[in-house]
Formats: structure tokens, sequence, C-alpha cells
């Protein structure tokens, strides 16, 4: 399916979209040269390629964008890459390339979202129920849309009809919209998406339950943006988040790290909303290219790879996985396959996000002759020459130059495919140098399962019943037993279980986003707890021994010696605060903010009239 999105985008009658250099006017351009609309849109297939274009292509610089900065405002990653180092320290620059790159990103797909609704209702002659099908695939990608910018940049501008604003000439001066407007105007948009689309549809497509996901997100992060907890939201997250949990169609993934497969995520039930990816330049946006650059380098990939010094932070690795970086496979202990030293029954979902020493992974390297036995898969030694290492163990080792220069003792798994072989053997499929087809999810049912439980816990100060199951069911699949109402007795456990879940999902910093709305002191408590210092070394250097100062010591003792005498403490302020004052709130790209000075003004209502769908009794 997801080729299908991909290779069917159509991107000239369907209204397609030049991208401008900078979102200076918030929106991109239909193209000029197009063949005429009204000879489009007259079948299922072309209305079906009208939409394909919102599975991929405009999200590109936003899925790229996301890890460089949000990850990093978050806690979650880490590198040598100065940008990296730098959004870690929480120094968002307006003038960055990637936030400039997020923005454009967003609003191409609004863009998009609103050009092929227009062009729909203007020249279809399809049956009703085959137009209302598709656009209600594009508005919930466009609610999609507006939901990440409202969460990153606080109140932005709200446009309904990109074709109005280009034809009146007011590009440049468009004010922003208020919060709450925004969060009223996504959840009308997907109640209408919601009553056009069909309970089941294409494969990874869109359906009537990814809206009724959405909307659950949605109502339960603007239940707080007054500034105290709207009761009526609560109950509305936990009745769109209830419908998802009854809905047995898209149910959790039996296997946590087979979401960021090709052969077993691309489609995944459990993927709500979903991007899909080619594995060529057809066009050069329709590629994930996350693989490039968190991977461990082009010598372990056999593509293009920059990714070996960028890893999750050591606040992830240690105070939430409860790792210790310091421990080294004993290659003496006889067994079958060394395990990694000090290892218990642990969260497995560590596993799939955090790569360290000992680990291994059967669906990379799959094709390797250097594997143990028979058993081919990338084996996570970091060390060269091991003392006590014999001959037979030295098959262990995989590639000297897959080796870790991140500063924090981990690297990535997630969105890494392994090498060409195993993306061919996953999909078929050669990749391009930079390309990579693993999928990436907007929303997932997990997403929405934690939501169900924190909902409950926000109106009834604990959570029970067929929530505590929705949030038990995300645990068992992490191999953890359940859990009680007391277990969750803390706004801080449901968002220690979602960064768990979650983590290089982009998700992570919405959660003290939407904390903040209601509790600005509690988040910024927990921002202020996080911890952001980093190692003063590559770890590759700690593993093979080159090290001489860890010499003797056990992996406890080489990690309080490394905290006492190898540690860089970095400090500044926890979180963001925009040009207008907002705390919590990306500063908007200095590029819009030049050119828009309207951006500079205080944020407006909106006028729902012109909102043909919009309903207050409803909202």
């Amino acid at each position: 399916m997801k080729n299908k999105i991909i290779k069917n985008a159509v991107l000239s009658c369907m209204g397609a979209v030049l991208a401008l250099s900078s979102c200076d006017e918030f929106l991109d351009r239909p193209t000029e040269d197009s063949p005429v609309c009204s000879d489009f849109y007259s079948n299922e297939a072309e209305l079906q390629q009208a939409a394909n274009i919102l599975y991929g292509s405009p999200w590109f610089d936003f899925q790229r964008g996301c890890y460089q900065v949000l990850e990093g405002i978050a806690g979650n990653s880490v590198g040598l890459d100065a940008d990296i180092y730098r959004k870690m320290m929480l120094a968002s620059a307006s003038t960055d390339a990637n936030l400039t790159g997020m923005s454009n990103s967003l609003w191409a797909v609004i863009a998009q979202s609103n050009v092929q609704l227009k062009n729909i209702n203007d020249y279809s002659t399809c049956s009703t129920e085959l137009i209302n099908k598709y656009k209600g695939e594009m508005m919930v990608m466009k609610s999609a849309a507006y939901f990440f910018l409202v969460r990153i940049w606080g109140d932005v501008p709200l446009i309904h009809n990109t074709s109005d604003v280009v034809a009146s000439g007011s590009s440049f001066t468009i004010g922003r919209t208020k919060k709450a407007d925004i969060y009223k105007y996504i959840i009308s948009t997907l109640q209408q998406a919601a009553e056009y689309l069909p309970e089941t549809n294409g494969e990874g497509r869109v359906d009537k339950y990814s809206a009724y996901g959405l909307l659950a997100k949605v109502y339960l992060t603007a239940a707080g943006v007054s500034g105290s907890l709207d009761k009526a939201y609560l109950e509305k997250a936990k009745e769109y988040a209830a419908k998802v949990y009854a809905n047995k169609k898209h149910s959790l993934e039996e296997t946590y790290e087979n979401l960021w497969r090709i052969s077993t995520g691309d489609n995944n039930p459990e993927g709500l909303i979903t991007l899909h990816w080619n594995s060529t330049y057809s066009p050069y946006t329709s590629i994930n290219m996350l693989h490039c650059d968190i991977n461990l380098g082009s010598s372990f990939s056999g593509t293009a790879g920059w990714g070996s010094s960028t890893g999750p932070s050591v606040d992830l690795i240690e105070n939430v996985f409860g790792q210790n970086p310091f421990e080294k496979v004993d290659y003496t202990a006889g067994e079958d396959r060394p395990q990694k030293l000090g290892e218990t029954d642990k969260d497995i979902r560590r596993k799939g996000n955090i790569l360290m020493e000992g680990d291994y992974v059967d669906f990379w390297y799959r094709d390797s002759t250097r594997s143990y036995q028979t058993q081919n898969c990338f084996y996570a030694t970091w060390q060269y020459e091991h003392e006590g290492e014999t001959d037979a163990n030295k098959e262990y080792r995989m590639m000297g130059e897959a080796q870790t220069t991140c500063m924090s003792g981990g690297q990535h798994i997630k969105y890494i495919y392994g090498n060409v072989n195993d993306h061919v053997a996953e999909c078929g499929a050669t990749p391009n140098q930079q390309a990579s087809c693993v999928p990436i999810h907007i929303l997932r049912v997990a997403d929405v399962y934690l939501c169900y439980a924190e909902a409950d816990f926000l109106l009834n100060g604990n959570v029970s019943g067929e929530p505590l199951e929705a949030l038990n069911a995300v645990r068992k699949r992490a191999g953890l037993a359940d859990a009680s109402s007391s277990d969750y007795s803390t706004i801080d456990a449901f968002i220690l279980e979602r960064r768990k879940e979650l983590c290089f999902e982009f998700d992570n910093w919405f959660d003290i986003v939407r904390l903040s709305y209601y509790d600005a002191n509690k988040a910024k408590e927990l921002m202020n707890a996080r911890e952001r210092g980093i190692y003063n070394f590559q770890f590759c250097d700690y593993y093979n021994g080159t090290m001489t100062v860890f010499a003797g010591k056990t992996a406890a003792q080489a990690h309080t010696y490394a905290r006492q005498s190898q540690w860089t403490e970095v400090s500044g302020s926890t979180y963001p605060t925009n040009q207008a004052g907002e705390e919590f709130a990306i500063p908007y790209s200095q590029n819009d903010y030049t050119v828009n000075p309207k951006l500079s003004q205080p944020a407006e209502d909106y006028d729902f009239s012109q909102v043909e769908y919009y309903d207050e009794s409803t909202i």
C-alpha cells in the first residue's frame, strides 16, 4: 500500500504546491502550469491520488526537524553534532534551519489539504460517498498538522481556505489565532472527518478510528488550555479513546519493535495515522531520511549514514530505563550467546529504542557470515580485542567500523533498517543512498490507550476500569506486570510511561506542553529534573579498553568515577519561550517573524463563520 501511496501521488492537476524558501506566507502556492482541474477528480483512482501525497512528501522536513529539535528539547537525544547538542541545552535559535523546515513542512500539509478539498468540491463528479471518504482523509491530515503547529509554536495563524488567502493577497498580514480557537477548529474538523470516513479503509490509510483516536488526544490536550482542566473535554477524551479501545481492527502490535520494520510496520493495524515512504528519490522528499541521521554510519548501513555520534540521552538510558552503560559483555561466560552483565527482566521497550553493548538485533545483518553460529544478526559488541577473548569468540564482534562514538553509551534502533540487504529483505526494494521505507507513525493505538488512562486519572484522581485495562495492555506488551491504580497516583507516572512507550516518536515534549497549560510549575519541575549532562568521551574508547583510567574498575565503579571526573553538566533554561513570551512554546522562525509583522501582535479570536461545518454546540 505504501508504494501505491507514494508512486501514485500526483503533483499536477490535483493542486500541487511549490515549496517556498520559507513559510513567510504560511502557505504554498498552487502551480500555475498544471492541467485543468476540471479534467481530474472524475473517479476513485484520481481521488485517491489526490489524497496520497498527504501520506508522505509534505512531511519530509518535519520528520527530520522533529528529531533534531523536539527530541532534544524533551531531553531524549544527544550527540557530538553541534545542532543536536544545542537542542539538548534548549538554546533553540529562531534562525535554526530545522525549525524553519518543520514550519514549512506543516504549512505545506495544510496548503495541500486545503487546495485538494476545494478542488474536490469544485470539480469532482464522483459519488458523495467517495468524495467524502477522501475529504475525510485530507481533513485528518490537516488536523494533525495543526495539532503539531499549536503545540510547537502556541498561537499561530489559522487558514481554513488557502485559495482565498492567495486571491486576497493577505499572505503577509495573517495574524495569530488564540490556541483555544485553534483547538476548536481541529476538533470540529476531526468531527466532520469522522462522519465522512468509513470504519475500514485501504491498508495504510486513515479511517474513522483514526479520527476518533486523534480526537481523544486533542480533547485531552485542549482540556487544560484555559489554565484549568475542563471536565467536559476530559469526558470527551475518554469517550473517543473508548471507541478506539473497543475497535478490534486497530489493536496493539504484539512485538513492539515490529512497528518500525518495513515488512511489519508499514500497514500495521496499530498505526492509526502513518506516513509512508519511498526507496527512491521520486521525488526526493518521498523518502524517510531518519535512517541516515541516526544510524551508525555508512560502513554500517552500506548506504549513507552519519549518526554514530547521535544517540539517546544519558537521562533516557540511566534514569528512565535504569541502565548502566558501563556494563560490558563477558566473553568468558561460556554461554551460547553472551548476555549483558547485570541484565534483568526489565522493560523490553529499552531494547526497542536503545541499542547498547551486548544487545543483538535479529533483523539487521541477517545476511552476515560473521554472526554467532548460524543465527545471522547484528551483535552490538563495541570492543575490539577484549582481554580474555578467545579466537572462537571473535565471531561475536561485528564490523569494526560500526563503533559507538556517542557520549551517552547508547545508539538508536527505531527507524533503522540495518544494511542494504536487510532493506531488500523487508520490502523487496534497494534503497537509494539516503532513502528508507521505514514508516513513521503519527498516531498509534498505544498512544490513545495511554491518553484514555490519563484522562480518567485527571477526571477522577485515579485510573480504574477500562482505562486501567488499556494502560495494562500497553504494559503487558512491554513485558511488565499489571499495574494498579496506586501505581499511577501522580501525573508524573503517566508522563514517564508515555516517555518509555513513545520516545523518539516526537511526542514526549508535547506531554510537557499539555501539562504546562494547566500546571506550569509542575511542567517546570519535571523539565528541571531531566538530566542534561553528558560524558566527556566516546564510549567506543571505554569499551575497547583504551581509556586506562577505567582499568580494574567494575561497571558500578566506572560509572561513579565517570560522573565525578568525566562529566559535563549542562546548565541554562530547561524549557523554551517564544518571541511573544509564551512559555513552553518554541520561537517562531525568524524569517516568518520578520516578514509578517502581525506575528508580533496579540493573538485574536477566530471568526468561525467561514467554516461551513463548525458547530459550537458539538465542540
